[in-house]
């Protein structure tokens, strides 16, 4: 392993000794005050009134009905506080809250910063957010990210030309009053997004987004909540489609811990404002291992965002609590589950200082809740971007719909509706408002290949000799907003000896429109699969090729079952079905894909290579050209649930990948097995398809030879990333939809 320093990280959450009320305060109304664990200014405080300004000298109108008014020399606060709220207009005092960053830490890829590191982000692949980027990369979204600014001249920001930037501190709305001076400002706004396919660094989650730097934390991070409030005011008011504020103050302790016990009125009235311009705020929830989330995140119109660690587990700063609404990487820096040789945070370029280089700006992996945050506002971009007309309460649901459940069933304070996975949530915006999804103008950047430095690095930096090449995203696929399952059932599904239910006439007959997960793995224990779509009941059941299986009914719309041991036995295909009252669902497709398998080191360097994964549908096999280094590669194909549209072929692995890379290679031949049934029912002949690889933002026709006797077709290539069949004519239409 590398050496690297290693610091402690942490987001713009930090407790902080409470201070007493102001003496003589006015006490806030339910929804409208409240209190924080935070210092206060001390020279003015806060006043909203029921219209007009305060009859007080000095008062600095702020937003609405808020108002700023300075304290006097020789007069307490307390006593000043009570003097304000004498007065007739004057509806609630209260003190300026700050809430204050603690120091950054990182371990940081100190090379060349044209070497792409997308294969270090763990944390994007995660999210399965590149499954969509060949529909959606966020153009056309606006991301305003509320924070320490964001540094404009850093390399892998250069394809952003920001919108409407904003100091709540100085007032200014200029780029150069936006700019970043402490670093976690243009950290967060990376994994937003950052630019992609551009040669350099990394990715962010939608890197066609716009992005609205809006600085309302200092270069110490401090971020008071009259700032907090005029950024949010300000961006809301200026086209902002999402908000991501990686920042907040903990509130254990503060009455019941809870909203609106542990808020700021101002706050409060901004986020109302917000909403009503129907902008969807995200937040952090918070780092300090507590069982209430933090405020602004525990605010019922914000997405509180809890952090997880590479392996879906909660990470161990987390904060937890009936206010969080989703999870989303945010890194544990304690552990290495990747095995890349860095603790598991996330990566993103930032200020060099931030990071302990002496650089002017480097690649950093931070973690904390405010790492967390930035991958939903950017998946929520990626939605906007996707759906235009969906409203932010269609967004918010998607998003919550189609986490993954992990944890109890259902909601639960640990992960709220589960884990954020962008391409369920794309499929099921589509089906709450009917969309018609239409492909983004401007390709996906390619989805960047690491390389490795071209020379080994000195023993102070950190990146290893040879860069991992990134885990292969899913192929370009057009979703279909009601995606169902194939017309013919393969041989694997239900026996003809199972009864089929009596449908009671007038009632809907169940449909399934997605699966989460999508797909297992050989020898995978018995796991909870969660069952979208409609017209379930109380008395569904879950049928797994034909035989039923232990279910939960969650509502008309969603039920999860548990597999039974011995269905991910082998590689294959199964049938799930929904029965109900009004009838029986049509199979929904489910593979067991097999484990990767490793490709050793060759005896003689660069020689060729082979490699065979098993499908559900006949071996994927691999040609390896060129192969030098010591160690090995695992490769896997992927398939996803088979969600059928008219001439899908349903056997394709929806990706092929390197799941590990200790080994270089200058060519790779993959032979993609397909079947003849389908080919028929397609009305297609074998001499019509094409092997097609996307690279570089477009897909590309790489198709060397059809193996007819083996019924395969091969091609040849010099990356890794998404492989699909298709013809001459449409590179992707036989690929499933929708697929991991």
């Amino acid at each position: 392993m590398s050496s690297h320093t290693l610091f402690l990280s942490c987001a713009i959450a930090l407790s902080i000794v409470p201070i007493a009320p102001l003496q003589g305060q006015p006490q806030p109304s339910a929804g409208t005050g409240g209190a924080l664990n935070a210092a206060a200014a001390v020279d003015h405080v806060l006043v909203r009134t029921s219209g007009g300004a305060p009859q007080v000298a000095g008062a600095t109108h702020l937003f609405g009905s808020w108002y700023s008014v300075p304290l006097v020399a020789g007069i307490s606060a307390g006593a000043r506080a009570q003097e304000i709220g004498a007065l007739p207009n004057v509806e609630l005092t209260q003190p300026d809250y700050t809430i204050q960053i603690s120091d950054m830490a990182s371990a940081s890829l100190q090379s060349d910063v044209n070497d792409p590191y997308y294969g270090y982000q763990w944390h994007l692949r995660a999210t399965n957010a590149p499954a969509v980027w060949p529909t959606t990369t966020g153009a056309g979204a606006v991301v305003a990210v509320l924070d320490t600014g964001i540094a404009s001249a850093a390399p892998d920001m250069g394809c952003h030309s920001f919108v409407s930037p904003y100091s709540a501190i100085t007032g200014e709305a200029s780029l150069a009053a936006a700019q970043d001076d402490n670093g976690h400002g243009t950290h967060v706004a990376g994994t937003v997004a950052e630019c992609s396919g551009n040669g350099q660094g990394g990715a962010g989650m939608a890197g066609s987004a716009t992005l609205m730097p809006v600085k309302v934390c200092n270069a110490f991070g401090g971020c008071s909540m009259s700032d907090i409030a005029e950024g949010i005011i300000w961006a809301s008011s200026h086209g902002a489609g999402v908000i991501n504020l990686s920042l907040g103050t903990n509130c254990a302790g503060v009455g019941s811990g809870l909203w609106p016990d542990c808020s700021a009125g101002i706050v409060n009235d901004a986020i109302a404002m917000a909403t009503a311009a129907d902008v969807l705020i995200v937040a952090a929830a918070g780092n300090a291992s507590q069982s209430v989330v933090s405020f602004p995140a525990n605010h019922p119109d914000v997405l509180a965002v809890a952090a997880l660690d590479a392996l879906d587990a909660p990470a161990p700063y987390t904060n937890t609590g009936s206010a969080i609404g989703i999870a989303a990487p945010g890194g544990n820096m304690g552990a290495d589950a990747t095995g890349d040789g860095y603790g598991d945070g996330v990566l993103q370029q930032t200020l060099g200082s931030a990071c302990g280089s002496a650089s002017a700006f480097a690649y950093c992996f931070m973690q904390g809740t405010s790492m967390a945050s930035p991958h939903v506002a950017g998946a929520a971009a990626l939605l906007r971007a996707a759906a235009p007309s969906a409203s932010r309460a269609q967004v918010r649901q998607a998003l919550e719909q189609g986490a993954q459940d992990l944890g109890a069933a259902g909601f639960d304070a640990t992960y709220g509706y589960g884990a954020l996975r962008v391409d369920t949530a794309l499929a099921r915006l589509y089906q709450l408002t009917s969309a018609t999804p239409t492909p983004t103008a401007t390709a996906p950047a390619s989805t960047p290949t690491a390389t490795a430095p071209a020379s080994t690095p000195t023993p102070t930096a950190t990146a290893p000799a040879s860069t991992p090449t990134p885990t292969a995203t899913a192929p370009a696929s057009t979703p279909t907003p009601t995606a169902t399952a194939p017309a013919s059932t393969p041989t694997a599904t239900a026996p003809a000896s199972t009864p089929t239910p009596t449908a009671t006439p007038g009632l809907p007959v169940p449909s399934i429109t997605a699966l989460l997960p999508d797909a297992l793995q050989v020898g995978d224990a018995p796991r909870v699969i969660t069952v979208a779509g409609e017209g379930f009941g109380a008395g569904s059941a879950v049928l797994w090729d034909g035989e039923p299986r232990d279910t939960a009914y969650v509502g008309d719309d969603r039920l999860t079952f548990t597999t039974a041991a011995g269905d991910t036995a082998a590689v294959g295909w199964h049938s799930v079905q929904v029965t109900a009252a009004g009838g029986i669902s049509v199979a929904w497709l489910v593979p067991v894909n097999a484990q990767p398998v490793d490709v050793a080191a060759p005896a003689i360097p660069g020689e060729e290579v082979r490699a065979s994964v098993e499908t559900p549908d006949g071996p994927v096999t691999v040609a390896f050209g060129g192969l030098v280094g010591a160690g090995s590669l695992q490769v896997a194909a992927h398939h996803g649930a088979a969600a059928a549209t008219a001439g899908v072929i349903k056997g394709l692995p929806s990706y092929f990948e390197l799941a590990e890379q200790q080994l270089s290679f200058h060519t790779a031949q993959v032979c993609f097995p397909y079947q003849d049934a389908d080919l028929a029912a397609a009305g297609l002949a074998e001499g019509d398809l094409r092997l097609w690889h996307f690279a570089e933002g477009a897909w590309h026709d790489i198709t060397v030879s059809h193996d007819l006797a083996a019924n395969r077709i091969c091609g040849t290539t010099a990356s890794f990333s998404p492989f699909v069949l298709g013809t001459a004519v449409d590179s992707h239409i036989y690929l499933p939809l929708l697929q991991r």
